[in-house]
């Protein structure tokens, strides 16, 4: 079992994408000036294997740390904070 869901677990249209496929996609379905392309590739050149680590097999399966931190890095770009607000943003947009 794996420890994290898959990047496309509510999105019908992108069913069956990996990681690098999505990310592949996002190339596409995004503008070149977007705000989401940067943090994409910082978030993204980060490593996070250590802490991925740690994460246990037990349990329900957890968001990959990257997409969180793609979500916490955009909020803070944008100035949104709240939890609340980051999620309506992420159902929306």
């Amino acid at each position: 079992m794996a420890k994290f869901k898959p990047f496309h677990e509510f999105q019908k249209p992108l069913m069956g994408f990996t990681p690098e496929a999505f990310l592949d996609y996002v190339e596409t379905a995004l503008p070149k000036d977007h705000l989401c392309r940067v943090v994409k590739e910082v978030v993204f050149s980060l490593d996070t294997e250590a802490t991925e680590a740690k994460y246990s097999f037990l349990g329900q399966r957890t968001y990959h740390q990257k997409l969180l931190l793609s979500v916490l890095f955009c909020g803070y770009a944008t100035g949104v904070r709240s939890s609340r607000k980051l999620a309506k943003r992420c159902l929306r947009e």
